[in-house]
C-alpha cells in the first residue's frame, strides 16, 4: 500500500531540525550584537579579508595669530595584517545503533546543541583574541578605577563624548564588586554580561580575559562579518539548510551505508575590533 499523502517523513523532520538550529544560532548571535551594540554585519565569502587598523595622530599648532592660515593636522590610518575569513566545517556522526541504544533526543539532539554551543565558544575564543591585540592601555588600582580609566581611553581614541564603550573582564575579579553595586546580570552567547555601571554600556564575564586585566573600547569599533551561507553553498549541497540569515548552515543526512545519521555544521562568523588602538588594555593589582 502506498504512503498517505502530506506524510512527515525523516527527510522533512531533518529539514525542520536543520531550521531549528539555524533559527537558535541567530537568535543568539543577534542577542550578543544587540548587547554589544553593534550595528554593521559585513556579509564576506571564503578566503576574504578582514582588516584592521592603528590611527596615528599628528596635530598642527592650535595657536594660531589672527587672520594667519591654520596649520593641517595629520591622521595616519596603519592597516595592521589582514586576518583571513575561512568556512568552519563540523561533522558529527551517530551510529544506529546509538540511537537505539539512547534514543533520538539524547543521540542526536542533544550532541547537536552540544556541538552548536562548541561553535559559539570558537567564535567567542576568536573575539577575545582579537581584543587581546589591542594597543590601547590604561591603569588601575582595583577593578572600579580600571574600568573608569578604560572608559576615558576610550572617549580620547573616539574623540567623541558619546560613545558608548563596552569592557570585558575575568569572572574572578569583578566578583569583589558584585557585593556591593546595584547592577543587572544576563545571560547572553554563553556569557554573563552585566549591566548598571555608570557610563559603561556593560561589561561581559569571561575566563578567556586575564586575571588583573580588564579591555574596553567602543561600540561602534566592533564588526560582525560572516561568510553569507546562502547563495553558492545552498545551491551546490540542497540539503544545507539556512535562515535568512546565512550565518550557519546545517545538514542532517542519513548515510544508510553507514547506518549513521550524520549532522554537518558550516559558518564563518566572526567578531572584531576595527580599530585596534581603539581598544583599551587596563591592568590593575586588587
Amino acid at each position: 500500500m502506498a504512503a498517505e499523502s502530506n506524510l512527515n517523513n525523516r527527510a522533512d523532520i531533518a529539514k525542520i531540525l536543520s531550521l531549528d538550529y539555524a533559527f537558535k544560532f541567530q537568535g543568539q548571535i543577534d542577542k550578543i550584537l544587540e548587547c554589544l551594540g553593534v550595528t554593521e554585519k559585513i556579509a564576506m565569502k571564503e578566503g576574504d579579508q578582514i582588516k584592521t587598523y592603528s590611527a596615528t595622530v599628528t596635530e598642527g599648532s592650535t595657536s594660531i595669530a589672527e587672520g594667519d592660515v591654520i596649520p593641517l593636522s595629520n591622521v595616519e590610518l596603519a592597516a595592521n595584517d589582514p586576518v583571513t575569513i575561512t568556512l568552519k566545517k563540523r561533522r558529527k556522526s551517530v551510529s544506529a545503533e546509538s540511537i537505539q541504544a539512547s534514543g533520538y533526543e539524547e543521540a542526536v539532539v542533544k550532541t547537536d546543541e552540544q556541538l552548536l554551543r562548541t561553535i559559539q565558544k570558537g567564535i567567542r575564543a576568536d573575539f577575545f583574541t582579537f581584543l587581546a591585540t589591542g594597543t590601547g592601555t590604561a591603569e588601575g588600582t582595583n577593578f572600579q578605577t580600571a574600568l573608569a580609566n578604560a572608559w576615558a581611553g576610550c572617549q580620547v581614541a573616539f574623540e567623541d563624548d558619546a560613545v558608548e564603550v563596552v569592557a570585558f573582564a575575568h569572572p574572578n575579579d569583578v566578583a569583589a564588586y558584585l557585593g556591593a553595586a546595584s547592577i543587572t546580570v544576563q545571560d547572553v552567547f554563553g556569557m554573563k554580561y552585566l549591566t548598571g555601571f555608570t557610563d559603561v554600556k556593560g561589561v561581559f564575564l569571561s575566563s578567556l580575559v586575564a586575571e588583573g586585566t580588564l579591555i574596553a573600547t567602543a561600540v561602534e569599533n566592533i564588526k560582525f562579518a560572516y561568510i553569507d551561507i546562502n547563495g553558492n553553498l545552498k545551491e551546490a549541497f540542497p540539503g544545507l539548510e539556512s535562515d535568512e540569515s546565512g550565518y550557519i548552515g546545517i545538514w542532517h543526512d542519513a548515510v544508510s551505508s553507514r547506518a549513521t545519521l550524520d549532522s554537518v555544521f558550516m559558518s564563518g562568523a566572526t567578531l572584531f575590533p576595527e580599530i585596534l588602538d581603539g581598544v583599551i588594555i587596563a591592568d590593575f593589582t586588587e
